[in-house]
């Protein structure tokens, strides 16, 4: 019964997981940093409980909202053998995807290397879901 539980729990997973990834300006300062979460809305109470069955094997949080990088990390390697059943691929693949390549930093000695990272990497993924 509890195998059947956990493949339930993966099955509801790959169907509810939502994976974001932004960039924003900060508020306090000069340059911008990137914002991810991964997320799990309107679960209730029994599909929380199948859930919860697959992530303590994969040692993942069960949480309305991931968002320590970490977790993150986390989250996406263990989906890494089922990402072609996820519903949400295409935020999947940005989280993937700014993890291998963070943003740099944009003090002003490394300005040009913010500016690559923003116009030509991450523009060019999102334009064409890859890198040139």
């Amino acid at each position: 019964m509890s195998e059947t539980m956990r493949n339930i729990g993966l099955g509801i997973i790959l169907m509810k997981v939502r994976f974001s990834v932004s960039v924003a300006k900060v508020h306090n300062g000069f340059g911008f940093t990137t914002a991810m979460y991964v997320e799990m809305k309107n679960m209730t109470d029994h599909q929380r409980l199948a859930i919860q069955l697959w992530c303590d094997e994969n040692d993942l949080p069960v949480k309305y909202r991931a968002n320590r990088k970490d977790e993150i990390k986390a989250w996406v390697e263990a989906l890494a053998p089922y990402e072609s059943l996820l519903h949400d691929r295409s935020g999947y693949e940005r989280t993937k995807w700014v993890l291998a390549n963070p943003m740099p930093t944009s003090k002003r000695d490394e300005w040009s290397d913010f500016y690559e990272w923003v116009v030509q990497l991450w523009d060019d993924f999102n334009e064409n879901g890859e890198l040139n």
